[in-house]
């Protein structure tokens, strides 16, 4: 055999693999002629099943919602609604759902199956399959009723196309796209202008296929345009240009534009279904978060690192505020992640959470510069106020962040860094949170201390301390352990100091919590706003108040249920106005907190 044959014998197979294993094979099974079930009980089915699925706002709500019409289908094999919600369903949960390409072409083969079914409830339609047409030919019997059905039926295809598919076998199953094509020209026929289906899809279609065979770009931007113009109150048209024309377009500026479009909204006004809500913005978010250049920062010749937790599957409206979260001297972002358990609230609760780290060997054994102390970072003169407005500045440049609710909370040494930090960048943050942490220091006697400006601004904040801390002391002075000569002020004086800074007018209000194992006072400014917090906790040590360490107590301990990082938050939750820079202008619109409703 000569080269050029086995040349031409080798092409002929690799076009023959594609051909076999990248076929799109699709055989319609319609549903059964009969049903002997009572239209009551169908109806019953019916209507729990729409209760079931106006629920469905994650994963486990769309599989309860398809087994709920699945039950209807059951009784009456040719209920056409049921079918319609089912082929939605099983593109919605396929796209915004499932990863592996198996298990989305299994959803979006299902979505056919189930579009053909709601269609072979036309009479007219059904006559022309006994009569051997495919759906593609059929589809003109269909009227202005079943244009959902064949919506459905054509997304299942672009999916199946787009998302399962690559490079020659989308060349040997383009067909399919002209099939849908032939769907779509007769629901143009039957559609009002300016359908928003209609237009999503021939945008869609003018973009999936090349230009040689039809594929129009211009004609793609139109319909997208056309499909965003007409529903203003609809999230897929612009996350839909964002994702497919404007990526292919490689247009980064309208494509952040859109997305940040799609994550501004307030949910409720919006009129996709309440899944595809979430799973729109859920995805905006997390092609945004792309567009982003990962974090860089040096301090002298230390490469500086964070830790990013955003939330997902939330379905959050508008911007994310963002928690700055520093770690104690000693440790890591990720301990105090542990401790704390920061990234499981802020998936609750719907907020991007940071751990920056501060400089340390390998990695470990990381202290702040505090202004007063601590270790080698502060004996160093090590600029950690630089650093953590690069975090900020960072932070500022993701579409999805709100730069006026970015707030810090500090434990030990990370405490006092925010402290620091807030006396002398207050702008920057809406509030801020120290736990275990002192106002200043002296590092032996005769020492210069570090002072906060009594200019600063005001930063709403709140202070934690236990009574038995024997390394920070709440009364002040050295470490009653005796490890180190420094003299530490008071939790009472950083309590005058904020309340100074905050311009406290109102006397503190006392409240015992926790069966008396907490003493929560509360500082407020002329307008009745809490501007100051303080938590004194009984008996309580140097270590993170909340997480394990509460749950380790005995089951009676009065701090049973006590949680920092909750208490932190709230305080948080319940600053309204928050503050901006000239340097950090705040994208978009902002919603208030609370953050989600409860």
């Amino acid at each position: 055999m000569n080269k050029l044959t086995r040349t031409a014998c080798g092409t002929m197979t690799v076009l023959l693999a594609v051909w076999t294993c990248g076929c799109m094979a699709w055989r319609p099974h319609w549903p059964d002629d009969s049903s002997e079930t009572s239209p009551d009980v169908v109806a019953y089915r019916m209507a729990e099943a729409e209760r079931v699925a106006a629920l469905a706002t994650n994963r486990e709500g769309i599989e309860a919602a398809i087994a709920a019409y699945g039950d209807v289908v059951a009784l009456d094999f040719q209920h056409a609604g049921a079918h319609v919600h089912l082929a939605h369903l099983h593109l919605l949960i396929g796209d915004g759902f499932t990863r592996s390409r198996s298990a989305q072409r299994t959803h979006f083969r299902s979505a056919m199956h189930h579009a053909e079914a709601a269609m072979f409830a036309n009479a007219a339609f059904r006559k022309r399959i006994h009569a051997g047409e495919p759906t593609w030919g059929a589809c003109t019997a269909l009227g202005e009723n079943d244009i959902d059905a064949m919506f459905f039926w054509v997304n299942a295809v672009f999916y199946q196309f787009k998302e399962t598919l690559r490079g020659p076998s989308q060349v040997v199953n383009v067909r399919w796209i002209r099939r849908a094509r032939q769907v779509m020209d007769h629901m143009a026929t039957l559609a009002p202008d300016h359908d928003i289906r209609i237009d999503f899809l021939f945008g869609a279609y003018y973009l999936s296929i090349p230009t040689a065979i039809g594929g129009d770009y211009e004609l793609s931007a139109t319909y997208f345009n056309a499909a965003v113009e007409n529903a203003p109150n609809m999230l897929l048209p612009r996350w839909g240009r964002a994702k497919y024309y404007h990526s292919k377009m490689n247009n980064s500026e309208k494509f952040r534009e859109d997305l940040t479009w799609v994550i501004t909204r307030t949910a409720d006004d919006m009129q996709d279904h309440p899944a595809w809500r979430n799973f729109f913005m859920e995805d905006a978010r997390r092609m945004l978060a792309t567009t982003v250049p990962p974090f860089r920062h040096r301090t002298g010749r230390h490469r500086r690192r964070i830790r990013e937790h955003w939330p997902s599957g939330t379905g959050q409206s508008g911007l994310l505020p963002v928690v700055l979260v520093l770690h104690g001297a000693f440790s890591t972002g990720r301990q105090m992640d542990a401790w704390g358990e920061w990234s499981v609230l802020a998936e609750r609760e719907g907020f991007g959470v940071v751990f920056p780290e501060g400089i340390g060997l390998f990695g470990l054994l990381q202290h702040w510069n505090a202004g007063h102390c601590c270790g080698r970072a502060a004996r160093k003169d090590w600029d950690d106020i630089a650093f953590l407005d690069a975090v900020i500045d960072y932070l500022c440049t993701r579409p999805d962040v709100d730069s006026r609710r970015i707030m810090m909370v500090g434990f030990s040494n990370g405490g006092m860094m925010v402290h620091h930090y807030a006396a002398m960048r207050p702008e920057r943050l809406a509030a801020a949170a120290v736990v275990s942490g002192a106002l200043n220091s002296l590092e032996s006697p005769g020492s210069s201390p570090w002072n906060p400006s009594e200019q600063a601004a005001r930063v709403p904040m709140l202070l934690m301390h236990g009574t038995a801390d024997a390394v920070v002391p709440i009364a002040g002075g050295m470490p009653l352990d005796g490890r180190n000569e420094r003299n530490y002020s008071s939790l009472d004086d950083a309590v005058d100091f904020w309340a100074r800074v905050n311009q406290a007018v109102v006397p503190s209000e006392r409240i015992m919590r926790q069966g008396d194992a907490v003493l929560e006072e509360t500082y407020r400014d002329r307008n009745g706003r809490d501007v100051v917090a303080v938590y004194r906790i009984e008996k309580w040590g140097h270590q993170w108040p909340g997480g394990s360490f509460i749950r380790d107590l005995p089951h009676d301990h009065p701090l049973q249920g006590f949680d920092a990082a909750n208490t932190v938050f709230d305080f948080f939750r319940r600053q309204h106005h928050c503050a901006s820079s000239a340097s950090t202008t705040s994208r978009g619109r902002s919603s208030s907190f609370p953050l989600r409703a409860r």
